[in-house]
């Protein structure tokens, strides 16, 4: 097919433009096809983070209608988990090198035939099969979405695209489990996975009609085969070590094992990709102190959050007397505050700088669970709402500008990359906070519940107590990442002073 040379139409870097897919007269205006993309990345973002939740409240119901056991089951979960942790680096480096749009089209098909074959099936075996190829396809998406919308929109407006499409996440992740519920109560278990059918398609037409085809990266550049095979392994083993975590306890003989595999497989990826010419995870990209750092306080941040999705449901049930229906409203209130103060905060990131904002989330969230550490037994709705108030709202004043702060120091060669490793540190803080909050919760609710058999049989005030305990060590975990967001701003800030502003890692380790 000919090809020939244009500007890029979104005014950024020049790219090579099929016929087929040229900024011509059949797309109204450059805003329009912005928003257009916009809102495909926001579907597929939306499915992929709403589907690590939303399988959870169905198991109980497809143990029953598929004949199996619950163990069974589990794998249904965990494979799709398995996959996109493992593959989200990886898959974000292809679309650097290979184009960014064939992939991402690619994993949208492959997620939304996946999710059709999974409502239609009938045996355990194929629907673990299926999740597994869901799970890749929603790796693509994962590690893509982000690094779409930073090539399509201004640097002066990429703080509030990447804004609606952190809050997207978070809203996904908390919607999963009340419109599973949902679901399966009037339609039936199929329809968990049949939801995501239309929006793919129209996601994927979105994306095909008005994303414009990109070149691929440095031509003769090789992927890293043999660190993405590392790298999928060592983040298997931990992945698996935090779910037997979870549902065993960490005095599980498999947890430290499964660690010190995951361990040894850093030191053999670390050894491979000094080595290598051309390096999957180039060692000096580390060395960029606001990306690290990022990267650090958003696993943080992420463990922190899951408290509020794990934990929470937990007082309302149990001190609170809630039922169902009213504990699946109150958990959707925080998303949604995230969802909706996201934007702005972009709009802010964009006025202020990222760094005055990051911060004032960050102290937002200190507060906020000190807040929720404060809550007793004489706590109305009310004050639970205001708490969880709190610590959304400054997860949506943290992450827009975070995640705005690592797209703008990758280059254009490197999104693909920056956007994956942004969905891996969210995936990791989630997982770890569902094992090690998790842990933390039951064995504060025990200790104050005395001689009971199991956790069901605590009395409220054990769980009020868990509660306040697990908040104040979260507090802890985003006190740190406060005072290293303040260290890195102050690190940089004397760098600047001195006239050496740091430069992008990023487009010094594009090999």
């Amino acid at each position: 097919m000919l090809m020939k040379s244009r500007a890029d139409p979104y005014g950024g870097n020049c790219m090579k433009l099929t016929e087929n897919h040229a900024w011509d007269e059949h797309i109204p205006t450059l805003q329009r096809a912005r928003s257009w993309v916009l809102l495909g990345a926001a579907l597929a973002t939306l499915m992929s983070s709403m589907d690590t939740s939303i399988v959870n409240v169905g198991l109980p119901v497809m143990v029953s209608s598929l004949h199996t056991t619950f163990a069974s089951m589990q794998w249904v979960v965990l494979s799709y988990m398995l996959v996109v942790t493992s593959c989200i680096v990886g898959v974000g480096r292809l679309g650097d090198l290979f184009g960014k749009k064939g992939l991402y089209l690619a994993g949208l098909l492959l997620f939304t035939l996946a999710s059709l074959g999974c409502g239609l099936m009938s045996r355990v075996e194929g629907l673990i099969a299926l999740r597994a190829l869901q799970g890749l396809g929603a790796a693509v998406m994962m590690a893509l979405s982000f690094a779409l919308v930073s090539d399509v929109f201004p640097k002066e407006r990429v703080g509030r695209a990447v804004g609606l499409l952190s809050g997207t996440v978070a809203f996904g992740i908390a919607l999963g489990p009340a419109l599973g519920g949902m679901l399966i109560g009037s339609v039936g278990w199929p329809a968990i996975f049949l939801v995501n059918v239309p929006f793919g398609v129209v996601a994927w037409i979105v994306i095909w009609r008005f994303l414009p085809g990109s070149s691929p990266g440095k031509m003769g550049t090789r992927f890293d085969w043999g660190g993405t095979l590392v790298l999928a392994s060592l983040l298997a083993c931990y992945a698996l070590a935090m779910t037997e975590a979870e549902t065993y306890g960490f005095n599980s003989l498999v947890v430290p094992g499964l660690l010190l595999a995951a361990l040894c497989g850093l030191g053999l990826l670390f050894l491979i990709e000094r080595r290598v010419k051309a390096p999957l995870l180039p060692v000096a990209l580390f060395r960029n102190a606001l990306l690290s750092g990022s990267l650090i306080m958003s696993v943080l941040v992420y463990t922190v959050m899951m408290c509020t999705i794990l934990l929470l449901p937990f007082f309302l049930e149990k001190v609170e007397h809630l039922p169902a229906q009213a504990i699946d409203i109150l958990m959707a209130v925080g998303p949604l505050i995230t969802a909706t103060f996201s934007v702005p905060a972009g709009w802010l990131a964009d006025r202020l700088g990222t760094r005055i904002v990051m911060i004032l989330g960050l102290l937002c969230m200190v507060l906020g669970c000190l807040y929720m550490a404060t809550i007793t037994l004489e706590a109305d709705i009310v004050g639970f709402v205001a708490r969880i108030a709190v610590i959304n709202f400054g997860l949506a004043l943290f992450q827009t500008p975070n995640n705005t702060t690592v797209m703008e120091v990758a280059q254009a060669t490197q999104r693909g990359l920056a956007s994956g490793l942004l969905s891996l540190a969210r995936t990791l803080g989630l997982s770890t906070g569902a094992s090690l909050m998790g842990a933390v919760f039951a064995a504060l609710v025990m200790q104050a519940a005395g001689a009971v058999p199991d956790i069901n049989a605590a009395p409220a005030i054990a769980f009020a107590r868990g509660i306040q305990g697990t908040f104040s060590l979260a507090s802890i975990f985003i006190v740190a990442a406060l005072v290293l967001a303040i260290v890195i701003w102050l690190y940089l800030g004397r760098r600047e002073a001195m006239g050496a502003e740091e430069s992008s890692d990023f487009s010094k380790t594009d090999r």
